[in-house]
This record gives structure tokens, C-alpha cells and sequence, in this order.
């Protein structure tokens, strides 16, 4: 390029107004007309997208390759994972000194809500419940319960040894050598038990497993019962009661680094899984065939959205940072070069 161009303006005038433009392009965008600006072009900026396509907007085959390569494993370990790590640590700890009730999250409208969703019987899948009810714990219960009841029966009901059955008999009608007579039945007993304690238990198991599949059918047969779905209310009441401090007191250190680990490791496993994008990709396809040639407002009105939206609040919300954008240096330079492409071009 020649001392002079063809507008006859010298190299120093050239360098000059780039740099005078670039100070003012900083300064015009991160003063008070700035913000003005940035809220009133996003509101135009919405207006505009709600009149879009939807699929002029969403591109399939341009998001997903975006989103993957966003996404990659070392990004979301070194800034995703630990943020929201972070995020949760606080949470938590916030709420273990927190002695609001979780109910005082819950208003009316969403308890009544949840109470209709609970009279339902059929939410839980029988295959979930017959699932759990064959487990080897609900054996045990089922098992120590019965065996305890068994105990206590023959110990207060068993007329050959309970106190109003034979032994009060034996008093009455047998005042000379009674004594000697209870004695013995004491003897007895003690045989007694010690022979019944291993049928006890043989047929208790035997009972308890089939008592398996009996709990199950119970459960699914009175899923609907008014007592059943009380219950199914007054545990969620309960919980409601309960406080933030009760609810989250043993989810100690070691209980988050687990946390952490689990929540890491489907993350990852999920993002890294060609499987799980070849579904994404089916979906928003599917999406985009019912709603592609939608525009952005007729899809909101469709699904009962209010596409009537003043975005200013959080255009306001987002213009601390966007301002803190605008006056950085990397802002600065990247409108220098393109101030010093413009001026070359001249």
C-alpha cells in the first residue's frame, strides 16, 4: 500500500482513526447507551426469532457435531463436573444448617397436585413391584417379623402354658401337688421349645418365600384402596414436616465424594456413548419433523407457551458481564482487527 491511498489519507491519519475507532466502538458499547442498546436489541433480537422457522434456527446436523465437540471429556471434567460440584457442595451445606421445613417449598396448588397424583395406582410399574418383593430382604423381614409374632403368640396365647390357660387351671382344681405339677410343665416346656425352635424356622422360610410373591400381589391389589392410598399421602406429608438439616444430616464427605464419582462417571460414560447421541439425533429429528416448519411463536402457542415475552429483565440481568465483556481487552483487540482490516481495505 502506498504513503497515500486513493482518499489521500497518510499511513499516521490511517492508524490514528483505527485506533479513535476502536476507543469509541469499546466505550460507545460498555457506557449507559450501551446497555440501552443491548436491552433493546434483544428485545428486537426476540421478536425476530419468534417469526423464524424453527428449523431455520435448528440445525441437527450442525448441533449435535457442535455439542460433541463441546462437550469432549476434558472440557466437561476440568469446568462442568467441578462447577457443579461446587454448586452442590454449597447447596448442601447451606442446607444441613437449615431448619426450614421442605413443606415451606411445596405451596398449596403443587400439594394438591401431587395428592391427585397419589391416589393413582397404577404410577409404579407392576414389574417394579414384583421386582423388589422377590428381593432376599423382603424374605428376611417377612421372615423375622413372622418368627417374632410366632414367639410372642406362644408365649401369651398358648393355652398349655399361658398364665390364664392350664397353669391357672392347675391351681384351682389341683391345690395339693400343684406345685410339682407346674414344675414339670415347666420341664415341659422347655423340651417343647427346644423341639419347635428348628420347625418353627424350617416353616417360617418356607413361608416367607412364598409370602414373596403374596406381598406383591397385595400391594398391586389394594394399590387403589383408600387405606393404601393414605399411606402413599401421609409418608409424603411426613417428608413435608421434616426439615432441611433432618433430610440431608448423613450426607456427610465421604457420602458427596460418592456422589461426585457416580454423577462423573454417568456423565462422562453418557457423552463419550455414540449410542446415546444416535438417540438425541432420532429425537430432534423427530422434533423437527413435527415442528420444523413452525415458526418459534406458532410452536409456543401450540404447547400452550406465551410467546409474548419482555426479555428485558434479562437482558438487564446479563448486562454486568456482557459490559465486563465489552471493555476487555480481548473485546478491544478483536474490534481492532477488524478496524485494521477495514482501513487496509480502504
Amino acid at each position: 500500500m502506498s504513503e497515500t491511498d486513493r482518499l489521500g489519507l497518510s499511513a499516521p491519519i490511517v492508524s490514528a482513526l483505527q485506533e479513535r475507532h476502536t476507543a469509541f466502538i469499546v466505550e460507545r458499547l460498555s457506557s449507559e447507551s450501551g446497555r440501552a442498546d443491548w436491552i433493546a436489541g434483544a428485545n428486537e433480537l426476540f421478536s425476530e426469532l419468534l417469526e423464524r422457522r424453527t428449523k431455520d434456527i435448528v440445525s441437527v446436523d450442525t448441533l449435535l457435531p457442535l455439542l460433541q465437540r463441546a462437550l469432549k471429556d476434558e472440557a466437561v471434567v476440568r469446568a462442568a463436573i467441578p462447577i457443579v460440584s461446587e454448586i452442590r457442595r454449597r447447596v448442601l451445606a447451606a442446607a444441613r444448617k437449615d431448619d426450614a421445613k421442605l413443606g415451606t417449598f411445596v405451596p398449596e396448588a403443587a400439594r394438591t397436585a401431587i395428592d391427585k397424583l397419589l391416589e393413582r395406582s397404577d404410577l409404579v410399574p407392576e414389574e417394579i413391584i414384583r421386582a423388589v418383593a422377590k428381593e432376599d430382604a423382603v424374605e428376611e423381614v417377612i421372615a423375622v417379623v413372622l418368627y417374632d409374632g410366632l414367639r410372642e403368640f406362644n408365649e401369651s396365647v398358648n393355652p398349655f402354658f399361658a398364665e390364664w390357660g392350664l397353669p391357672t387351671l392347675i391351681r384351682k382344681f389341683v391345690p395339693i401337688g400343684g406345685g410339682a405339677v407346674l414344675k414339670a410343665m415347666d420341664s415341659l416346656r422347655g423340651e417343647f421349645d427346644k423341639r419347635l425352635e428348628p420347625e418353627s424356622r424350617k416353616f417360617i422360610a418356607a413361608f416367607a418365600r412364598r409370602a414373596k410373591g403374596k406381598v406383591a400381589d397385595l400391594l398391586i391389589a389394594k394399590a387403589g384402596d383408600p387405606a393404601f392410598v393414605a399411606l402413599r399421602k401421609n409418608v409424603v406429608r411426613f417428608v413435608y414436616e421434616e426439615t432441611l438439616l433432618s433430610l440431608t444430616k448423613n450426607v456427610d464427605a465421604a457420602a458427596e465424594k460418592e456422589l461426585d464419582a457416580a454423577i462423573t462417571a454417568i456423565v462422562l460414560e453418557n457423552i463419550a456413548s455414540d449410542e446415546s447421541w444416535k438417540r438425541v439425533r432420532v429425537e430432534l429429528h423427530r422434533w423437527l419433523s413435527d415442528e420444523g416448519e413452525r415458526t418459534v411463536r406458532e410452536s409456543l402457542v401450540a404447547i400452550g407457551g406465551v410467546p409474548e415475552i419482555d426479555v428485558t429483565p434479562l437482558a438487564e440481568l446479563a448486562w454486568p458481564v456482557v459490559q465486563l465483556g465489552f471493555a476487555s481487552d480481548a473485546f478491544r483487540h478483536f474490534i481492532d482487527r477488524l478496524n485494521a482490516d477495514f482501513y487496509a481495505a480502504i
